[in-house]
């Protein structure tokens, strides 16, 4: 028997949709890292003024 009366079709789709909302969740925390290591690495180069940065 499965869960609360839920047909095994029904909680196929249930952990489909959870694994779709956490694959979504995953993918906008990536983003989000991958802006602020941009956002990090320019202020480094503002901040610091060293000219071999730009040779880089």
């Amino acid at each position: 028997k499965v869960g609360a009366g839920f047909s095994p079709a029904a909680c196929k789709d249930k952990v489909e949709e959870l694994k779709a909302i956490e694959t979504e969740k995953e993918e906008e925390r990536e983003r989000e890292r991958q802006q602020q290591s941009a956002y990090v690495q320019s202020e480094i180069h503002e901040s610091h003024g060293d000219p071999s940065a730009s040779y880089q």
